[in-house]
């Protein structure tokens, strides 16, 4: 017993020295350094000002590597003749590499401003997947919409994956078209455009350059077309009328708004400790813009105290990267994944929170964070979940019956083909409704074919 005793004191004195050590010399040193005047005068003036600009040259690499390969400049002349494949390129540097949560948060987060159309929120709610009270149903359907929306903006161009994600989005909004305005998935698309815009200008550590957001409207605007839009705008000018003309036809208070936005509010909620909940609830209600506030009727719950702090706390935040971080030494994961068997899984984004189609990891079954969720009673990826991957044709809105489903997939199948082979500018033929909600003859024939786009009958008469 003495000797097992012996042992034991001599392993605790041991594991000790170590820590004896730091307290008698590390620390004592490091103590007498951040209290010596001379210290912070030798810092201040000679190591922060060199670090800083080691983390502006880190910090501008990327983008001024894009400038330099493509040969943008400041000079409008530079970039006005931005092919698709260009404006990819700049756009997945911002969705990537130079602010990836922000642009993420930027575009979901226009997921509000779609529900302040009631002719939108409307046929949503409607449908009865995305506002179901089964979080495993709802989640489910956001799950298939952000994956979607993500992979149609990092997929290469003309590739079969980008090809057949736009074909299940075109196949998807066929089913609906009668109750579905081409100036509606039009007005819907540009908002994922102008959010990342939106965002990373107001909180981000820099502001996007000219040819940064001339690179996000040829990119959407490209989107627009494939997604069989009858009349693109050909300019930002052309872009900002139509949405005012949309805006004030439009954009008004609905219940359906409501019941879209709770869902949305709901689903972002969902993994915050119950407790947490109203606050939660209180912090995403601030950062809304005033329309989706007003169309909603959140204007009781919004703080402008509160709107004011959370600002302040996101652009320190900002500014904080901006001079005192160093980048990110690896891109943010976002593209799907292809398996053996013909299936793809996805990244765990940010929203919803459901884990739908993510693969099974040892991390994400048994590390700390999967611990706590099991815990808690939060789901992780499971079979049930897709973790064993999903086909392409089969996500999105699931039809009535097996029969009408696969016909749907054989659609998406024999349909993504031509999105790969036509040329920059083509339409498909989408079963939208016939006439226009905003478009009138004197705003031009806009970008693309000719074919499937808006007859002259369809415009509105001023």
């Amino acid at each position: 017993m003495k000797a097992l005793m012996a042992f034991i004191q001599e392993v605790a004195l041991m594991a000790a020295l170590p820590l004896l050590f730091i307290s008698q010399t590390i620390f004592p040193t490091i103590l007498a350094c951040v209290t010596s005047p001379k210290f912070w005068v030798t810092y201040l003036c000679f190591m922060l000002p060199p670090y800083m600009l080691i983390v502006r040259h880190f910090r501008y690499q990327r983008v001024n590597l894009i400038k330099k390969r493509y040969g943008f400049t400041d000079d409008l002349e530079s970039y006005k003749d931005m092919t698709p494949d260009e404006s990819q390129a700049v756009l997945k540097n911002l969705a990537e590499w130079d602010h990836p949560f922000v642009f993420e948060f930027g575009w979901i987060s226009k997921f509000f401003t779609t529900a302040t159309a009631p002719c939108l929120s409307k046929v949503i709610v409607d449908s009865g997947h995305f506002t179901s009270t089964d979080p495993l149903i709802s989640h489910g359907r956001q799950q298939d919409t952000v994956c979607l929306m993500t992979q149609m903006q990092i997929q290469p161009l003309h590739s079969r994956e980008h090809a057949i994600c736009i074909a299940r989005i075109n196949e998807h909004h066929s089913l609906y078209g009668s109750v579905i305005n081409s100036d509606t998935v039009l007005w819907l698309s540009w908002m994922w455009m102008l959010g990342p815009v939106q965002w990373i200008n107001l909180i981000g550590w820099r502001k996007l350059q000219d040819f940064e957001v001339h690179a996000m409207f040829i990119y959407w605007r490209e989107m627009s077309v494939m997604m069989g839009c009858k009349w693109v705008p050909n300019t930002l000018t052309e872009l900002e009328d139509f949405r005012q003309d949309f805006a004030t036809k439009e954009q008004k208070y609905s219940p359906w708004n409501a019941i879209f936005s709770d869902a949305m509010l709901d689903a972002i909620l969902f993994s915050i400790p119950r407790f947490l909940k109203p606050a939660g609830r209180k912090c995403l209600v601030a950062v809304l813009d005033e329309d989706v506030r007003c169309c909603n009727c959140y204007e009781d719950e919004f703080s402008p105290r509160l709107r004011s702090i959370l600002f302040f706390i996101l652009k320190a935040w900002g500014l904080f990267q901006r001079y005192f971080s160093l980048p990110r030494m690896s891109p943010r994961v976002l593209t799907a994944t292809s398996n053996p068997n013909g299936t793809v899984n996805f990244p765990e984004y940010t929203y919803p929170a459901t884990p739908y189609y993510v693969k099974q990891t040892l991390m994400n079954q048994y590390g700390p964070f999967a611990i706590l969720n099991r815990l808690r009673g939060l789901p992780i990826p499971a079979p049930r979940f897709g973790s064993n991957g999903v086909k392409w044709e089969t996500m999105g809105a699931k039809q009535a019956n097996i029969d009408r489903q696969r016909i749907a997939e054989t659609r998406v199948l024999l349909k993504y083909p031509e999105l790969m082979d036509k040329p920059w500018g083509f339409r498909p033929n989408i079963n939208f409704q016939y006439k226009s909600i905003a478009v009138n003859q004197h705003m031009g024939p806009g970008y693309g074919f000719h074919s499937n786009a808006y007859k002259p009958d369809a415009l509105v008469r001023l």
